[in-house]
């Protein structure tokens, strides 16, 4: 198990409330990528490192990146023995 920020041994939930991330919107029209401008593109990005992916769990943060303890709740119950290291 990873542990949270500052070395506590429970890691963070992305509804922690020092934790932010940001849903991406499209900033190019339909014809380039398939979304509207402005309409959500389905990635989730890591305000601090600007990593995203398509869920929270999924992003690979920057080594340095002090969100890189936060996962759900759903995953760190579903790999309990689990230690990502990207």
């Amino acid at each position: 198990m990873t542990e949270g920020k500052d070395g506590d041994s429970n890691p963070r939930s992305f509804t922690h409330p020092d934790t932010e991330f940001l849903l991406k919107r499209s900033r190019t029209p339909v014809d380039v990528d398939g979304y509207k401008k402005g309409e959500l593109t389905g990635e989730v990005e890591c305000c601090e490192c600007g990593a995203s992916a398509g869920n929270i769990d999924a992003i690979c943060h920057d080594k340095t990146c002090p969100q890189r303890d936060v996962f759900s709740e759903w995953w760190r119950g579903s790999h309990p023995n689990s230690y990502r290291s990207d």
